[in-house]
């Protein structure tokens, strides 16, 4: 079975988990609850949320039940309940540290070999190519400009 034909199961599902994420500061919280349990009080002050922002973040994430919360006295401590979140905060996190599954990500495999440097001011010549290298300004320069033509 392909990963197409694995993935169109739970699309949905998915879709929703990795929307629930999309939030900078949900992602922040769940990133951090991975090194285990943690006050409200300690999440606002170490991720420099305010209450009312958290509040509403960790809400949205105790709805998905991604997180869970445990009383203790006046204090309300959050912990990562979700398995299959752990698992996937887990990726990203190594991902964006520069490794997968222990290894470092290399990031021109990563990319592909045959993939074409951006150049977000690429020099043309008269057929359109591109040119190559440093120090074509008297090809560029004489590229002729074609003015529109709008059917008049």
């Amino acid at each position: 079975m392909s990963y197409s034909q694995d993935l169109s199961h739970n699309a949905p599902e998915i879709a929703a988990r990795l929307k629930l994420l999309s939030n900078p500061n949900r992602l922040l919280i769940v990133c951090r609850l991975l090194e285990g349990e943690m006050s409200v009080g300690d999440i606002e002050t170490e991720l420099n949320i305010r209450q009312p922002t958290l509040s509403r973040e960790l809400g949205h994430l105790r709805d998905a039940k991604v997180i869970s919360p445990r009383r203790q006295s006046k204090v309300v401590f959050y912990s990562l309940t979700d398995p299959s979140m752990r698992i996937l905060m887990e990726a990203i996190c190594d991902v964006s540290r520069g490794r997968t599954r222990n290894k470092p990500v290399n990031s021109h495999a990563a990319i592909g070999a045959n993939t074409i440097a951006f150049n977000p001011r690429p020099k043309f010549t008269n057929t359109g190519q591109a040119l190559q290298g440093k120090g074509n300004d008297d090809a560029a320069s004489s590229l002729q400009r074609k003015e529109p033509n709008y059917g008049l």
